[in-house]
């Protein structure tokens, strides 16, 4: 596993072409990865996996060291790709899929693996890709192409992969993404309507410490003014979260926040601990 991992750190790394961004669809609005490894060891970490790996059983989430999705369009019409690496067995894969009824299907001499409008295909033994089967014959179809790659797509996600254990990568507004993902009503309600939604592209990630998640991101906003306003409403939400730390009044996390403008760029950054993390996204247990 620890191979798999260094393996797909060198491709994240390395000068020219990479094949791994050759599979990512050119229209894609929203970007993310994360490395499973440092994600499995808290409850937060978890999830945030769980909110990017396919509900297929048929996907060999025991092999994965490393996911990455791409979202295109919106709603009715949103389609995601996955493209994780890993150590996979495909041969393997396809004939326990075979006895749960998917079917099997070459294309371009990848076989793609497919029950209703789910399919799983494996380029390689260190790649697989899941989504519906339009998308998958399109991924592969990039990956035999010579066009040239996204380049500087392709640096940011190197940026974030080496900064961050799980990342974003938005072209376009944010808000509503986020706040579908919040457990909290009132936060959520404030994310999405507010200025967050005229952020013209953001980028961001997650580190996960011994005692909870350090966050880090920046978007620019469509305009000077409208950056430092935004930086005000960051401020806002954060001060609508409130934590315990024991004994004592509660402690805004707000506290921890920091926000800067540059031109129309604002960043931030905020440490947040694990049972925050927890009662802000992760859902109630009955």
């Amino acid at each position: 596993m620890r191979t798999a991992v260094l393996f797909f750190a060198a491709l994240l790394t390395c000068a020219g072409a990479d094949p791994v961004f050759r599979l990512i669809p050119p229209d894609a609005t929203f970007l993310s990865g994360i490395r499973v490894t440092r994600s499995v060891g808290t409850s937060f970490g978890q999830y945030v996996l769980s909110q990017m790996e396919p509900e297929d059983d048929d996907f060999p989430h025991r092999a994965v060291t490393v996911v990455l999705k791409a979202t295109s369009g919106e709603g009715d019409h949103e389609k995601s790709l996955t493209i994780a690496q890993g150590a996979f067995h495909p041969a393997q894969c396809a004939e326990a899929a075979i006895a749960r009824g998917a079917r099997v299907s070459p294309y371009r001499g990848v076989p793609i693996i497919s029950k209703e409008n789910n399919a799983i295909a494996f380029p390689d033994s260190t790649t697989a890709l899941a989504g519906d089967p339009e998308s998958i014959r399109a991924a592969i179809d990039r990956l035999a192409s010579t066009a040239p790659e996204n380049a500087a797509r392709s640096a940011k996600i190197r940026e974030l992969s080496e900064a961050h254990d799980a990342w974003f990568l938005s072209m376009g507004p944010v808000a509503e993404y986020f706040a579908g993902r919040i457990e909290d009503e009132r936060l959520g309600a404030a994310v999405r309507g507010s200025l967050l939604s005229r952020v013209l592209q953001a980028s961001g990630g997650l580190k996960f410490e011994a005692d909870g998640v350090r966050i880090a991101g920046q978007a620019v906003a469509p305009s000077e003014k409208d950056a430092n306003a935004l930086r005000d409403v960051v401020r806002f939400i954060a001060g609508l979260v409130q934590v315990n730390q024991g004994p004592g009044p509660r402690v805004s996390l707000a506290g921890s926040l920091r926000v800067t403008v540059d031109g129309a760029t604002v960043r931030m950054s905020v440490s947040i601990p694990e049972a925050t993390v927890e009662r802000l996204f992760l859902p109630k247990s009955n």
